[in-house]
């Protein structure tokens, strides 16, 4: 004898299907409820939704059966693949072992252009970032790994009045794409901001100042040349705002 589920009653004539119903919720009555079925006796075109549901078996193969073996409760997480109704769930580096199938990834390379100092990028990216790996190159460049190298920045060093290109590497994910978005925020604020702007007048940035100044004491000349830096690169920055967004200053 079958134990269905659920029993549907169609084709019949409207008062002798619900009489036919009444009879089978009376035989069914002595069953529990988690044994009791579902009777149902439509009327033309009404819709039904049923829901079967079923234990989906998965066979364990490569690296996952070593994790199983040594504690068969744990949780774990990996690839499930279906083929010819077979479900095999395997680490993702056993992938292209047991399958015909190949892992690939989107390797992201961003330049843009950059007028403050290596110095101002370090501090702006320690300010958010704590996991930063700084390697120093030549004088005045470096490359800068921020989260387990999640996202690499490379700075060339070679500051001129056309600015230097930052290179940002990173693979394509929703966190690391996430992370070059923060930093790209970061190195725009960092070359348009007064603490910015100071760290780089600090250093050589290759461009002379247009202004004439009388002769005065060492003192003097040191306050002026400072200054006359200062001016120097706020004009570098209002330049390329200028050129970025396209305004002028009245």
């Amino acid at each position: 004898a079958t134990s269905p589920t659920n029993i549907i009653l169609v084709h019949g004539e409207m008062n002798e299907m619900n009489r036919l119903r009444s009879e089978l919720v009376r035989k069914y009555s002595r069953l529990s409820a988690e044994e009791r079925p579902s009777i149902l006796a439509p009327r033309n075109c009404q819709e039904l939704t049923l829901e079967f549901h079923r234990d989906k078996m998965a066979k364990a193969v490569g690296k996952m059966t070593k994790v199983l073996q040594n504690n068969s409760e744990v949780n774990i997480s990996g690839l499930l693949v279906t083929k010819d109704f077979n479900n095999r769930l395997m680490s993702p580096d056993d992938l292209e072992t047991y399958t015909q199938l190949k892992l690939g990834g989107i390797k992201q390379t961003l330049k843009m252009t950059y007028y403050a100092s290596f110095e101002a990028l370090k501090l702006y990216f320690a300010e958010v970032y704590d996991d930063l790996n700084i390697e120093h190159m030549g004088k005045l460049g470096g490359k800068i790994s921020v989260q387990n190298a999640a996202v690499v920045v490379h700075y060339p060093g070679d500051l001129r009045e056309n600015g230097a290109n930052l290179i940002f590497e990173w693979n394509a994910s929703p966190v690391n794409d996430m992370i070059a978005d923060s930093l790209i925020a970061l190195a725009l604020q960092a070359q348009t901001s007064p603490a910015g702007i100071c760290l780089t007048t600090n250093n050589p940035i290759g461009i002379k100042c247009k202004h004439k100044h009388s002769d005065q004491s060492d003192h003097n000349e040191d306050n002026e040349i400072s200054e006359n830096r200062l001016n120097a690169a706020l004009e570098l920055v209002t330049f390329t705002l200028q050129d970025r967004y396209k305004f002028s200053l009245i």
